[in-house]
């Protein structure tokens, strides 16, 4: 497939940096009720002083609490945030409830936040964009295969064959796909991302379903909501890690030889 270029371009680029930290997080704790349930043990309601280190705003963002520490149980863990402006802090519109035995000291430490948000908005995809016939008929045709080339070096070359199908031309399918999605100033990559027709886990890009894994999108989300810019998320996702792609080892494998 003609999508093999965009992986040739990625290849001879420098890895992005990866974010495992999450760029919203909890700062502090602003008591609501508490109550005595037991001799020793209190049911406390908390909402959580989030902050978003980032330079984007976050819309609609959800948190899950859990505790690591034996004395202290979470009640009810989920619950509502709101928008987050970019590099602010706000008080969460929801809360989480705990109860916790006080013969053990408590602290925030022993709570866990995971965070989600929207990211990107819902854009209508029309069909796979349609190979460049024309470009392709004007290739010299290779004296060897019989298919067109790209390049020609003494060593060798590179062939292109339309009706390849493996783990190469699902990724470079997909990102072709997102790719011409994107109009600047109309719909974002976070929007195109968002909105790509997704596949059942394991399913190849390549088979009678139009699509891209839906394990790439939630990658993607992952890294947009530790920080990551969002060219950066692209590129880690779906070309320097690439596992979201069923058979894709990504370019981070094959720069290292592996």
């Amino acid at each position: 497939m003609i999508w093999i270029l965009r992986l040739l371009v990625a290849f001879l680029l420098t890895g992005v940096a990866t974010h495992a930290v999450s760029a919203i997080t909890v700062t502090g704790l602003e008591l609501v009720s508490s109550k005595r349930v037991g001799r020793t043990v209190f049911e406390y309601t908390y909402k959580a002083k989030v902050n978003n280190s980032s330079n984007e705003a976050r819309t609609g963002v959800t948190a899950t609490v859990i505790s690591a520490a034996p004395a202290t149980t979470v009640v009810q863990g989920a619950f509502a945030v709101g928008d987050v402006g970019a590099l602010a802090t706000r008080t969460s519109s929801g809360a989480f409830i705990v109860r916790h035995d006080r013969v053990a000291p408590f602290a925030l430490d022993q709570l866990t936040f995971t965070f989600d948000a929207q990211i990107g908005r819902d854009v209508v995809f029309s069909g796979l964009p349609p190979l460049p016939l024309d470009a392709i008929a004007a290739l010299p045709i290779s004296p060897d295969s019989g298919l067109p080339e790209l390049i020609r070096l003494p060593e060798g070359g590179l062939e292109l064959d339309v009706n390849r199908r493996d783990a190469i031309t699902d990724v470079g399918q997909c990102t072709g796909w997102i790719s011409a999605c994107v109009t600047p100033g109309v719909r974002s990559l976070d929007d195109c991302v968002r909105s790509v027709p997704t596949c059942a886990a394991g399913t190849a890009v390549g088979g009678a379903v139009e699509c891209c894994p839906s394990a790439c999108g939630a990658a993607y989300k992952k890294a947009r909501l530790s920080g990551a810019p969002d060219i950066d998320a692209y590129m880690t996702t779906y070309y320097d890690d690439g596992s979201c792609v069923p058979g894709f080892t990504g370019l981070n494998a094959i720069r290292s030889g592996r």
